[in-house]
């Protein structure tokens, strides 16, 4: 099938979520372009631009939510709705998840969903890359790294939120075959070439990136995203009647002893 009768395809991910390998693997696949004006197809990220000659953090405004600045995320909103080719064009997003999960609700085109470990990918924002962004989401939370990872937990929400196909990143740096079912899934019909990125310059930064894990650092982090998951726990039941409050523990109680039946 030609090209320019494919429909476009969306890749959205948290940051550093493998997402230019797998954006540069999905479009070779299909046989779509590049929106020229952008680097990896990242077309709502101005420091990506052809047009930005230095690469800075605060270069553009990222993580833009409706409830902070409205007036800013419809013209966000009204950007896409211009630039955006309905087909032959592959484009990618990680840094305005709110915007987007809102417009692909509407349009509801094909989309890849990169799900990362919310403490993988904070480890490589705080840690590797001095990226704080996400904290714009939480002003007043200290320390900084709690902040970055609230945002990043929001910002997983939003995604989790949108229709299409979801792969896991621990699959992708592994299995090549993953990508492959996801594209399959989203282009019925469609001839898809199968994808070709694991080599040894791959395998070897998986398994360094992979040893993050094992590191004090990293422990420190995952510390942060259990503090920040066990404030949104708690955030959510007061907003609840004392009768929900009680049936949501007597759910979890009964799925837990379900669970524990079936091990």
């Amino acid at each position: 099938m030609r090209a320019e009768l494919i429909r476009s395809l969306f890749v959205v991910a948290l940051p550093t979520s493998l997402s230019s390998v797998v954006y540069k693997a999905a479009r070779n696949c299909l046989g779509l372009q590049t929106p020229s004006w952008t680097s990896d197809g990242e077309f709502l990220n101005a420091d990506r631009f052809v047009l930005i000659s230095e690469l800075s953090e605060d270069g553009s405004r990222k993580f833009i939510v409706e409830e902070q600045e409205r007036a800013l995320f419809n013209k966000i909103s009204e950007f896409l709705d211009q630039v955006v080719v309905s087909h032959g064009f592959a484009y990618k997003d990680v840094v305005q998840p709110f915007v987007m999960s809102q417009w692909i609700k509407k349009k509801l085109p094909p989309t890849l969903k990169i799900k990362r470990n919310v403490a993988d990918v904070a480890y490589s924002m705080i840690i590797k890359n001095k990226w704080h962004y996400p904290k714009r989401l939480f002003p007043k939370t200290e320390p900084v790294e709690l902040a970055v990872v609230k945002g990043l937990l929001r910002a997983q929400e939003a995604l989790d939120s949108i229709p299409g196909e979801e792969v896991d990143f621990d699959r992708l740096i592994a299995d090549e075959g993953s990508l492959y079912s996801a594209l399959t899934s989203l282009y019925g019909g469609v001839r898809i070439k199968e994808p070709k990125y694991i080599d040894y310059k791959f395998r070897a930064r998986r398994d360094e990136v992979m040893g993050r894990r094992r590191t004090q650092e990293y422990a420190s982090i995952l510390d942060y995203v259990n503090r920040a998951r066990e404030s949104t726990v708690w955030r959510g039941l007061e907003r609840r009647t004392p009768y929900e409050i009680l049936l949501a523990l007597r759910t979890a109680m009964n799925r837990a002893t379900w669970l524990g039946g079936r091990v």
